[in-house]
């Protein structure tokens, strides 16, 4: 399934750490296995350390133990993805990144936004619909037009715009403000 999603949906013929994120700052794997896992933010809290605090190296780790895991000998893991696991292996992590999506995903679906964004968000989301930051949100909120209106179809975690990136944005003239009748 993992698979069928990277090729399908991201693009993306082979696991790598070389394809970039659609900014180009980050590794697109990174982002998908971060967006499959609602930013492994599970794992920080049964360990009850602050999320903040954790390296993204180690969220790194944690995908690439499981890729290979799951893949096993397949062409489509590269070499230094594998490696990468290794390393992890080697300082006695444990592969908790499956627990994590499995949690996250549930009644969910993974999707790509037309601008280049990977969301997880509500099971009835589909084609057509609009992700969107809402002033006092703490998340991104998937939105259905309805006509002149919107109905919020529900939250979504979307890598790339889950650390106020959309103000920041809206700064440098990059993204306008927008006014919806939520129904």
């Amino acid at each position: 399934m993992i698979e069928l999603l990277w090729n399908e949906i991201c693009q993306k013929k082979s696991f790598s750490l070389d394809d970039r994120y659609r900014s180009g700052k980050e590794q697109a794997f990174f982002a998908f296995m971060q967006t499959l896992s609602n930013g492994c933010v599970q794992i920080a809290g049964r360990e009850g350390v602050p999320y903040n605090e954790i390296p993204a190296s180690r969220w790194l780790e944690q995908a690439a133990m499981y890729l290979v895991g799951a893949l096993g000998d397949s062409s489509a893991v590269s070499p230094e993805m594998r490696t990468l696991a290794d390393e992890a292996k080697c300082k006695h992590e444990k592969e908790e990144w499956s627990r994590s999506a499995n949690g996250a995903s549930k009644n969910r679906i993974f999707a790509r936004t037309e601008s280049g964004y990977y969301v997880l968000g509500p099971a009835v989301m589909g084609k057509g619909d609009v992700v969107c930051v809402l002033f006092g949100g703490k998340l991104p909120f998937c939105l259905r037009p309805v006509g002149n209106r919107y109905l919020l179809v529900g939250e979504c975690y979307t890598h790339g715009l889950m650390e106020g990136e959309a103000l920041d944005m809206m700064e440098r003239g990059e993204l306008s403000e927008k006014e919806f009748e939520i129904v």
